[in-house]
């Protein structure tokens, strides 16, 4: 099984519970995994955002170039102080 991939070229989009929304200059297949990263802006009263690694597989796409993603999988990762 392939690995996922992260492409350094999309850009984040819409979360919504089950997958994702993004848009990429280079071309993605549909059904091909991908790992994805995602930023939540800090809360009020907290010190940095929150920032999740996504595994999930692209599931549709629309032009010019947005796609939707599932959430698979995810994983906060640790900020370095």
């Amino acid at each position: 099984m392939a690995q996922p991939r992260l492409n350094p070229r999309a850009k984040p989009g819409m979360l919504v519970p089950a997958e994702s929304f993004f848009t990429s200059k280079a071309p993605v297949a549909i059904g091909e995994s991908i790992e994805y990263m995602i930023t939540l802006p800090k809360a009020p009263g907290t010190r940095s955002d929150v920032r999740l690694r996504c595994v999930g597989k692209v599931i549709r796409g629309e032009q010019p170039a947005r796609y939707a993603a599932t959430l698979e999988r995810f994983e906060f990762v640790r900020q370095k102080n």
